[in-house]
């Protein structure tokens, strides 16, 4: 599967956006995740595959 990101990647874009193989980014793309501080169970295995994409560090 690929992706094309551009512009709010938010929530359960963010989940969809770490489930394809390949991704490619716009300038405009930005990255979050608020659920987990808004209290919200975080669906979708965004909170298993997001460390993956961006690394453990971040």
């Amino acid at each position: 599967m690929i992706a094309v990101l551009k512009g709010p990647v938010v929530g359960g874009g963010l989940e969809f956006a770490t489930a394809p193989t390949f991704g490619s980014l716009s300038g405009t793309a930005f990255f979050a995740l608020p659920d987990g501080a808004r209290g919200l169970f975080v669906g979708g295995g965004a909170s298993v595959r997001v460390y993956r994409v961006v690394g453990v560090q971040r």
